[in-house]
């Protein structure tokens, strides 16, 4: 008589340790299962979640009506003091000075559309330069607003050994001004003049001052301006060719490099060649990206972007140099901006929805001192392990504040609470049993931590 096999309870543990972020392009039954689908205010770059949202409201909960602000870094040309100021081009079409939570309009700074914006030391004294193919150059000193008629149409403008450079006066053509002179656009070998760019990499849309060199983003690329003193010396050179069009307004000077979007990705470019970033995450995005704007902060570049089915922006917080990211969810950024002064170094953050600007920090105090909502989300996998029929009998991980876990088992989900306010050791039983899963944690708090997840999987084999 032949013997029967029996199959014996068989156990696995499953280690989530670390904890990765948003990994989109590593399956989970690839081994990504330790990587997120989802993921928003958790910085997951130590390994573990920690909370990482925090704001607190720029100019004392006033409303702004502000569609693009401009940092105006200024010294008082008499006491020699300094005198920042924040500046907003607003819905009505003009620009206003904010002191505290009260606009002043400045009159004489009215757009049909919204400006480019420069501080420059023009003759010793600390001015504004606006402009746009609408409402032309404008000069603002702080006091008063001097009309620059002869300027070309500007897109965008960089300030590059003491010469103005604009792009939008023609499609293929990089304008610049006489050297320390804005205002001279006289056409000479001796004062102003422009390069022609007509090389196929497409129209000129940003230029930007960048390690001794003018970088131009151009629609499919990108161009390398040596331009000093001399312009009968000034060349230029085609160093990257985009497979995709880039957006111009994404473009972000950070540090020792610069990070751009265009239509097939998120890029980082070093001066010689770019490398796309978002080969991760990029799936997350709504590719709609023409009001994506950046500004470089403590270390990490902010970016306002759309995730797919949500109608509020986030932002998304680069480390230009490790590549570690996450998304900050509760403020739908329509506009950022980084206010480096002599006694002011923000990053200012306006909420379209609320119509106000908020101070962002690296910390996690929460959005205005509330609590802030952190999530985290595995992607639907076996976990490693191809048996149909599995139980996840227990749940196991560190955290110091309440956290609600979620586990999906083929399709349906079951929820349990943590309510501990103390750290430490937490545990549920789930006995939940089937092919595929997915884990989530979500807290409510300031200052969250979790780790050191473990599931343990009961099978017979």
């Amino acid at each position: 008589m032949r013997g029967l096999a029996l199959k014996r309870e068989r156990t696995a543990r499953v280690y989530l340790n670390p904890i990765g972020k948003i990994d989109l392009k590593t399956g989970g039954d690839a081994g990504g299962y330790a990587s997120a689908e989802e993921s928003y205010n958790f910085d997951c770059s130590k390994g573990d979640l920690r909370s990482v949202c925090a704001a607190e409201d720029f100019f004392d909960g006033a409303e702004t009506d502000a569609v693009k602000y401009y940092f105006y870094k200024r010294r008082d040309p008499v006491t020699g003091n300094a005198d920042d100021r924040i500046m907003a081009y607003c819905a009505d079409g003009n620009i206003y000075e904010f002191s505290g939570g009260a606009k002043r309009r400045v009159y004489g700074l009215t757009y049909q559309e919204t400006p480019a914006g420069v501080c420059y030391n023009l003759n010793g004294a600390d001015v504004m330069i606006f402009s746009s193919g609408e409402g032309g150059m404008k000069i603002y000193n702080g006091s008063y607003v001097t009309p620059v008629p002869d300027a070309p149409p500007v897109t965008s403008m960089a300030i590059h050994y003491e010469r103005l450079f604009i792009t939008g006066g023609d499609g293929d053509t990089l304008w610049f001004s006489d050297d320390f002179d804005p205002t001279n656009w006289n056409l000479s070998v001796a004062e102003a003049g422009f390069i022609d760019l007509a090389d196929g990499r497409g129209e000129v849309l940003r230029c930007v001052s960048f390690e001794d060199y003018l970088f131009v983003f151009r629609r499919y690329g990108i161009t390398r301006i040596t331009a000093f003193a001399d312009q009968t010396e000034f060349s230029a050179a085609g160093l990257y060719v985009s497979s995709g069009r880039i957006y111009p307004d994404s473009v972000t000077v950070c540090g020792d490099c610069i990070i751009f979007f265009a239509t097939d990705g998120v890029y980082r470019f070093d001066g010689a060649g770019a490398t796309k970033i978002s080969s991760a995450f990029g799936e997350t995005l709504d590719k709609s990206y023409e009001n994506v704007v950046g500004a470089y902060f403590d270390g990490h570049a902010y970016f306002n972007v759309k995730t797919k089915g949500e109608s509020e922006r986030r932002i998304l917080r680069i480390d230009p140099h490790r590549g570690d990211f996450c998304f900050l969810k509760g403020i739908d950024a329509a506009d950022i901006m980084l206010a480096a002064g002599t006694t002011e170094y923000s990053l200012l953050v306006h909420d379209g929805t609320k119509n106000k600007p908020f101070r962002i920090s690296g910390g996690n105090a929460g959005i205005l001192g509330a609590n802030t909502e952190c999530f985290w989300k595995s992607k639907e996998t076996d976990f490693g392990l191809p048996i149909k029929n599995k139980r996840l009998s227990e749940i196991k991980f560190s955290a110091n504040a309440p956290v609600e876990v979620k586990v999906t088992v083929d399709g349906k989900t079951s929820e349990y609470a943590v309510t501990e306010r103390f750290g430490g050791i937490k545990k549920i039983k789930p006995n939940a049993r089937g092919d595929r899963f997915s884990v989530s944690f979500k807290s409510v708090g300031t200052e969250v931590k979790v780790s050191d997840a473990e599931l343990t999987f009961k099978y017979y084999l």
